[in-house]
């Protein structure tokens, strides 16, 4: 009977060195040797994994070492003891996982957009293929559908199926959520008379629309210079960055007119006081017509040279 309880505890002892092992399960190993362009893989059971080293991502390759921890997936354990291991499948179960949770709780995850296909973008997540919609890749039409092939960009996953052969996810989403952030931000900065940036974001013959930060302002010609302007354009480029003065805001309508002359006093103010007459002053000529010639002396204020007094 001692020797029954003797036998028992070795036994227990024995088994408790061994963990559980199960065909389909995941686990952590360390690679314990490099051979023949294949990875040794301890993982506690009496018999060591085999991994070829093509199995690990590209990225990866490099920084394979002994000593280095990786997941493995328990594909078949022989009767003999023998143990196969995949670190892919391990790879993919870990993604989905990561997938699955991305679309309960709607935290963006990292993709890389590939290539355009019909209806849409392909992407990749840490390997695993997926699909973007066209009406997904922005809040706006792309004007240019190939702009962002090959960027990193953040997406949500809208759609998952356990076999990962149906992910779709959404640029939009993320970015119309960073636009609502930056014009809650942005509204407690829009008072009349504040100084506030942005970015040139179109240019019209009217006017530049300038984005605050989550909503955009109308700078109007008439408000870009006290002098002369031909067109906006010949001010602003596309994706400026500049300051502006809030002229007006209102809230129901989200309608902001901005300007941009108004951070320098009206030249008119004190006319008299700089421009006295009998006060010789250079000017550059802007405008000729029949009856003379308008001249500017300093950036808003301009005078008529009449054409009796030319020569």
């Amino acid at each position: 009977m001692l020797m029954d309880t003797h036998e028992k505890e070795l036994a227990d002892l024995y088994s408790d060195t061994i963990p559980a092992i199960e065909e389909g399960t995941v686990l952590k190993g360390k690679i314990i040797d490099i051979k023949n362009d294949t990875a040794v893989i301890d993982i506690g059971f009496k018999s060591e994994g085999f991994i070829p080293l093509y199995e690990f991502p590209k990225e990866e390759r490099e920084d394979i070492h002994v000593g280095s921890e990786v997941e493995v997936y328990v594909s078949r354990l022989d009767s003999d003891g023998m143990i196969k291991v995949s670190i892919e499948r391990a790879r993919r179960i870990r993604v989905y996982r990561e997938l699955q949770d991305a679309e309960k709780t709607g935290v963006p995850l990292e993709a890389v957009v590939q290539e355009r296909i019909k209806g849409g973008y392909r992407v990749s997540i840490k390997g695993i293929k997926g699909f973007m919609p066209g009406s997904h890749a922005d809040i706006k039409p792309l004007k240019y559908p190939d702009s962002h092939l090959g960027e990193k960009v953040l997406v949500k996953v809208l759609k998952l199926n356990p076999k990962m052969t149906n992910i779709v996810v959404s640029r939009r989403e993320v970015l119309e959520e960073e636009r609502k952030r930056l014009k809650e931000k942005t509204l407690t900065d829009l008072k009349t008379g504040a100084l506030i940036k942005g970015v040139v974001k179109n240019i019209t013959d009217y006017g530049v629309f300038i984005d605050l930060g989550g909503i955009d302002g109308l700078l109007h010609i008439s408000d870009i210079s006290w002098g002369r302007v031909r067109h906006p354009s010949d001010v602003f480029k596309p994706d400026q960055e500049v300051e502006v003065v809030v002229i007006s805001f209102d809230p129901e309508t989200d309608k902001v007119t901005l300007g941009y002359k108004q951070k320098r006093p009206d030249p008119w103010t004190n006319i008299d006081e700089k421009y006295p007459e009998g006060k010789v002053v250079n000017g550059k000529v802007v405008s000729l017509t029949d009856y003379g010639a308008f001249v500017e002396i300093e950036e808003g204020v301009e005078g008529l040279v009449h054409v009796s007094e030319i020569d």
